[in-house]
């Protein structure tokens, strides 16, 4: 992976690997820098906003469900996106 980042920092693949590894490892906030890369290149990427709201939200970071809304207002039936949000806010919403 750092091998590919290091010849294109902006590598889709290898970025999101490395995000999955680390909140995988539970390194939590790193994980959330690494998935912020991608939604940053690719703002339509669910899956990717959704895995860096679960890593905010394992990191105990307040953040967590703004990036799940901002996954349900692209896909307003993602389900961890649901179950990310119930977490994150208490299960008010």
């Amino acid at each position: 992976m750092e091998g590919a980042l290091a010849i294109d920092p902006h590598n889709y693949l290898a970025l999101s690997r490395k995000a999955y590894a680390q909140y995988m490892l539970g390194r939590y906030a790193e994980a959330a820098t690494t998935y912020r890369a991608v939604p940053d290149l690719y703002p339509s990427d669910v899956e990717m906003r959704s895995g860096l709201g679960w890593s905010l939200l394992k990191a105990g970071r307040g953040d967590a469900a703004a990036e799940f809304r901002q996954v349900l207002d692209l896909a307003p039936e993602y389900a961890t996106a649901k179950t990310g949000l119930e977490m994150a806010t208490g299960g008010g919403e």
